[in-house]
């Protein structure tokens, strides 16, 4: 019935060795931030402060903090115009995280208050959020670096050079993808 980790919520962060890196952390289409815990669970043991975004309307389930639920739309993998329409509104999503992070990093009332090292900030996605963090990493000057986890490539700007490290882990049919459109 229940899945047990490690993470507690809202919990007094330790402060020693901060300011900590962040991470953000994308989900996949039609999946949940949930589906990402031990990848968070991992990076946060090693030090980094890691962020997951839920994509309202792309997510499997969003429950917001009144109960309010919302699934997910229906999407056509295969309707360009859609994915790329889908892609420009998640790229804004994460522009909405760094904005409201770094406003939390620097409010003293936050939990957050200068816990996060804003010089060092990556950020990495499944599936669809991975083809996110690869459009992000070659817009948003102030990441460092990058993955993308089994994602193909949408938006506009996949053909453009990424300034970044950025490492992306295929397989299957979203390498076969991937080595088409390079050809």
């Amino acid at each position: 019935d229940h899945i047990y980790t490690q993470a507690i919520n809202q919990i007094t962060p330790a402060v020693d060795g901060s300011p900590f890196p962040l991470i953000l952390f994308s989900h996949g289409l039609w999946l949940a931030r949930a589906n990402n815990t031990s990848y968070a669970q991992e990076l946060a043991s090693h030090g980094y402060i890691v962020a997951c975004i839920g994509h309202t309307y792309a997510s499997a389930l969003t429950i917001f903090p009144d109960g309010r639920m919302i699934e997910c739309n229906d999407f056509n993998l295969f309707d360009q115009q859609q994915m790329n329409d889908e892609h420009d509104v998640w790229v804004a999503d994460y522009e909405f995280v760094i904005k409201t992070i770094t406003a939390m990093n620097n409010d003293e009332q936050a939990l957050l208050f200068r816990l996060i090292d804003l010089e060092k900030v990556g950020v990495v996605g499944h599936s669809f959020g991975g083809s996110v963090a690869a459009q992000l990493c070659r817009s948003n000057d102030k990441l460092k670096a990058g993955v993308n986890l089994d994602g193909a490539i949408f938006g506009d700007q996949w053909q453009q050079p990424c300034q970044v490290p950025f490492m992306t882990m295929q397989g299957g049919l979203c390498l076969q993808r991937f080595e088409q459109d390079l050809a």
